[in-house]
């Protein structure tokens, strides 16, 4: 990630009750050739310029604690070619493979557009021990830095109700901490037309445990599952579904779809070292529709590591990777078109408003990357390469006949990237606290989206993209 400013300071204990305002953050996006994103959150990245703004301000009275971070963005949203395959039912602009079930919009419809959200916007309420409240804040859970397989940074955040830890519980086996969340997740304009469909509920738990009989090693355990809510309605059992439901003894129109992973951890910060691994299994990390696959073939993965220089007194460097794979392990079945299934919605997907919740290379695709910084004490900067092949589940299933290994959509990027506090002093004593930061890349990609493969005619859409993302944060 880049390296900017750190995160906002919270209102935890020691600070008094009151209000303050929160620093001024931007970001400004432009992709030449294609749409792509990287954790952009609610900021559609598609290709043109593209923008987002975001303030507001904190407070706590007593055990309450609110923030207020509304985020305004706005995009060119310029036109691309698209797959010319349309599936029934469909908006022109859903995402067209997937068995047309993944709410993972192409493009946003046309022309240029803006909109305003609640941002990472919560109320809390600290109970000794616990936490509970009301949030629309994005959930990055796991180690990964880049690549998390259940919540990352990619879509935007979506209402929910969470009950956790608010430290570390001290035991014989180690400290333990833990968090579970129920939230509702939205249909995005450009999927269908059913308004029955248009809600789904999220529930979700993490557990983790820092051992300390192994200095360094954090464990976690996480698990969500997807609801249908027919008609825009919540039984009271879906609340506890998450623990207690069975996808397979479920009626079909209301049979959830669950997904779950286990994570490690290895930080040696003395040694400058740090490894983690995350292995998920479930279904619904790559097919929306339950049944389609063989849950025995669903596992998928990312991994990583980071080896920084502790010998030097001053600036650092680091060399940082990682790997996810989320294809199966053998093309899934097709959908035997003669089931008749009337009572099964579409579940969307691992999505929220048409936007992933993972990993944001897409299901079933799996991505390579390796980064090489400097880090110094105001600044950092350093270059990255990354491959990406996408969908993969989708080719084999449906192009690898025709077209062998040269159909795949395959994406390589070369980047840089830089950021840091400023150091300039009278300008800070003028008008405070500022912090930028730039991220640049060129990608060269291969069969997007598998674009025009279904005609035959062996003519591969290869495409140039440059793009840059700008960071500016302001605390006045």
């Amino acid at each position: 990630m880049l390296p900017l400013p750190a995160p906002l300071p919270s209102t935890g204990d020691g600070e008094q009750d009151g209000i303050r305002p929160l620093p001024w953050s931007s970001v400004t996006s432009f992709r030449s050739g294609y749409p792509i994103d990287r954790n952009n959150g609610a900021i559609w990245a598609g290709r043109g310029l593209s923008a987002g703004v975001t303030s507001g301000a904190q407070g706590r009275w007593g055990p309450i604690r609110l923030s207020i971070q509304p985020l305004i963005h706005a995009n060119e949203n310029r036109s691309f070619p698209v797959p010319d395959t349309a599936v029934t039912g469909r908006s022109s602009l859903a995402y067209p493979w997937a068995f047309g079930d993944l709410d993972w919009y192409l493009r946003p419809g046309g022309g240029r557009q803006w909109a305003l959200d609640l941002g990472d916007s919560f109320v809390q309420a600290d109970m000794g021990p616990l936490r509970a409240g009301v949030s629309a804040e994005r959930l990055w859970w796991g180690p990964a830095r880049r690549y998390p397989l259940l919540f990352s940074g990619s879509a935007q955040g979506f209402p929910h109700v969470y009950v956790g830890t608010e430290r570390d519980a001290a035991t014989y086996l180690g400290k333990f901490s833990g968090e579970i969340l129920w939230g509702r997740l939205g249909e995005s304009d450009w999927f269908d037309a059913d308004p029955r469909n248009d809600l789904r509920l999220l529930s979700a738990l993490q557990i983790r445990w820092i051992p300390e009989f192994v200095p360094g090693l954090e464990v976690s355990y996480s698990l969500a599952r997807h609801e249908p809510l027919p008609d825009r309605r919540l039984q009271a059992r879906q609340l506890l579904d998450l623990v207690t439901g069975d996808p397979q003894g479920e009626p079909l129109g209301q049979r959830g779809v669950p997904m779950g992973s286990v994570a490690f951890r290895l930080g040696l910060p003395d040694d400058g070292v740090e490894v983690y691994a995350e292995i998920g299994r479930g279904e619904g990390f790559l097919v929306p529709d339950p049944g389609v696959s063989d849950t025995g073939h669903s596992q998928i993965f990312v991994m990583g590591f980071a080896r920084t220089d502790t010998t030097a007194s001053g600036g650092k460097w680091r060399l940082a990777g990682e790997v996810v794979a989320q294809a199966l392990e053998l093309p899934q079945p097709r959908r035997d078109p003669a089931e008749n299934r009337p009572l099964d919605p579409p579940v969307h997907g691992h999505t929220n408003r048409g936007q992933l919740l993972g990993a944001y290379v897409g299901p079933g695709s799996n991505a390579q990357y390796l980064a090489f910084d400097r880090i110094d004490p105001a600044w950092t900067w350093g270059f990255f390469l990354e491959r990406v092949r996408r969908d993969d589940d989708t080719y084999f299933r449906t192009l690898s006949t025709n077209y062998g290994f040269r159909g795949h959509d395959v994406e390589w990027t070369i980047g840089a990237r830089a950021g840091g506090w400023s150091d300039f002093s009278p300008l800070e004593r003028l008008i405070g606290p500022l912090a930028g930061g730039a991220e640049i890349g060129l990608s060269r990609r291969k069969n997007r989206n598998f674009t025009g493969l279904l005609q035959g005619d062996w003519i591969f859409l290869r495409e140039w993209n440059a793009w840059a993302d700008l960071y500016l944060s302001w605390d006045p």
